[in-house]
């Protein structure tokens, strides 16, 4: 079957604030594509685009691991008494903080 091409969905480009609202509401807040969507008045399959794209060119291409393993994890011995903590959501750090253990006491 053969659609008429009059029959064509219209084009509705999504502009560069409400694509910057829309990935703040699901990836920080936590919202439905759905509901976001509905809220920021914009088409559902265009909002799914927007986070798929958002999704492999931002989120993909930040993640640095250092080791194979996503999370890692070490022996704490008298020269190495100092880690990192980094927190990302959506691939921006959210939180960085720097700890030092004190000495470690033998019983």
């Amino acid at each position: 079957m053969k659609k008429d091409s009059s029959t064509k969905r219209p084009y509705e480009k999504v502009s560069k604030i409400k694509r910057q609202n829309l990935v703040k509401l699901v990836f920080h807040q936590g919202i439905k594509i759905k509901h976001a969507a509905k809220h920021l008045k914009i088409n559902y399959a265009a909002a799914k685009t927007v986070i798929s794209q958002h999704r492999c060119n931002v989120i993909l291409q930040n993640v640095q691991y250092k080791s194979n393993q996503r999370c890692g994890f070490t022996t704490i011995t008298n020269s190495n008494r100092s880690f990192s903590l980094i927190s990302k959501l959506a691939g921006e750090i959210i939180k960085a903080t720097d700890h030092t253990i004190q000495e470690i006491k033998k019983v």
